[in-house]
């Protein structure tokens, strides 16, 4: 079975395998496509700041690899909590398991990472180069439409395969259901949430203080 490939439609079955023989396989450079598409994704969404002066090559290598030290760091460490919080709700699973199922699930981004890559060094420089407004209208007009639309409709199916198969896999190796696997994810998300939010205001109540 080749696991970037069974991922797809048969994912309960690939982390099965994956989690009992070579746990955190591909975990880095899986992680890594998943922080490089988000931080892509950026881009295309809201375009560059004119100010800054940059040409495409330079807006791609800067968001690739930030963006890979971003998804390895950031799943990485969101690891830790979906194990803690999955075995409060009985499930089973340590970190590296859990990584296993994240770095699986970045699968689906890599075909998005591609066409991003692709609209940032060959799409018109409207689209990489502008001070907000949305990706479509900075291609209005053109036959570069068609691609952008395209992309966002990639965009919106693969995420939500990711998702289908964050939630699968660690359901699999918890031990526990889907239900289970959901709020295992909702309570984490809430927590760093709710974290965030309280370092933002502490931030700001000092900030005017000063």
């Amino acid at each position: 079975m080749n696991p970037l490939g069974s991922i797809w439609l048969k994912p309960r079955a690939t982390v099965r395998e994956i989690a009992s023989s070579r746990p955190g396989y591909f975990f880095v450079p899986l992680a890594g496509v998943y922080g490089a598409a988000h931080n892509l994704n950026k881009v295309v969404s809201k375009g560059v700041d004119p100010s800054q002066g940059m040409s495409a090559p330079a807006v791609l290598g800067l968001n690739l690899f930030f963006g890979f030290l971003f998804g390895v760091v950031a799943l990485y460490g969101t690891s830790f909590p979906l194990s803690w919080v999955g075995r409060m709700l009985g499930g089973v699973a340590r970190p590296h398991s859990v990584r296993t199922v994240l770095g699986l699930a970045s699968v689906p981004f890599a075909p998005l990472l591609a066409v991003a890559v692709g609209l940032t060094l060959l799409g018109p420089s409207t689209l990489l180069v502008r001070d907000g407004g949305s990706a479509l209208a900075a291609v209005a007009g053109t036959h570069w439409t068609v691609a952008v639309v395209f992309y966002f409709m990639l965009w919106g199916v693969l995420a939500v395969w990711l998702c289908v198969i964050g939630v699968i896999g660690l359901s699999e190796v918890h031990a526990f259901s889907v239900g289970r696997s959901i709020a295992t994810y909702l309570i984490v998300v809430g927590v760093l949430l709710a974290v965030f939010m309280v370092v933002i205001t502490a931030v700001v109540k000092r900030s005017a203080r000063a």
